[in-house]
């Protein structure tokens, strides 16, 4: 009875993947959505909230104006954000993206971190993810974060430019995470089979 209960919450687990649907392009304030919930390959995306201001000669875009795509990398899934976050002469904005990224029946091993912008003058424009076991920055274009080993995580992205002398800008933030491939799962799974058929030897010796 245990191991049919396991292998039910299991399969729940990993059909809720289809049940949340493929994440679609919208804006963000459509993702906020109370119960909004999608998937890009194997993560499962919910949780969503945003919030921003501006200071002097800056734009610090609303919900509604930031676009949400999926996006892929290589190995790497996630989600795409594009505005316009911009700073001139003087002028700050701040803007703060949390969300939940999980894997049903798998395992999130890396995240990486995308900024497409820059600054001219002493401006400035960054990008930072920070969470429970989780630190990445984009100060410059990529910045990774491995051997997370972790079901969950709840990033805040946290989208910051200033105008300096000069201006500072941001038109896009790429969040992305790898999870094992199919072959790897399954050679992890075999060694863990002779593992235990080992082991079982052992002791009935």
């Amino acid at each position: 009875m245990k191991k049919l209960l396991l292998t039910v919450t299991f399969l729940l687990a990993a059909s809720s993947l289809g049940w949340a649907g493929a994440c679609g392009t919208d804006s963000l304030a459509n993702y906020e959505a109370a119960g909004f919930s999608c998937s890009v390959g194997s993560l499962l995306f919910s949780g969503f909230s945003y919030n921003s201001s501006a200071v002097g000669a800056a734009t610090a875009p609303t919900a509604a104006q930031v676009t949400v795509a999926p996006f892929y990398l290589g190995g790497e899934f996630g989600l795409e954000f594009t505005a316009g976050w911009v700073s001139g002469l003087g002028g700050s904005d701040n803007a703060v993206i949390n969300l939940t990224v999980s894997c049903p029946g798998c395992t999130i091993i890396d995240a990486a971190l995308i900024m497409g912008g820059g600054a001219i003058g002493t401006g400035t424009a960054a990008v930072t993810e920070t969470g429970p076991n989780l630190a990445t920055s984009a100060p410059g274009n990529l910045s990774a974060h491995t051997n997370l080993f972790a079901t969950s995580l709840t990033p805040t992205v946290t989208i910051n430019t200033t105008g300096g002398n000069g201006n500072g800008h941001i038109s896009g933030v790429f969040v992305l995470y790898s999870v094992p491939e199919p072959a790897s799962l399954a050679l992890l799974g075999t060694a863990l089979i002779g593992a235990g058929l080992v082991l079982r030897r052992r002791l009935t010796q």
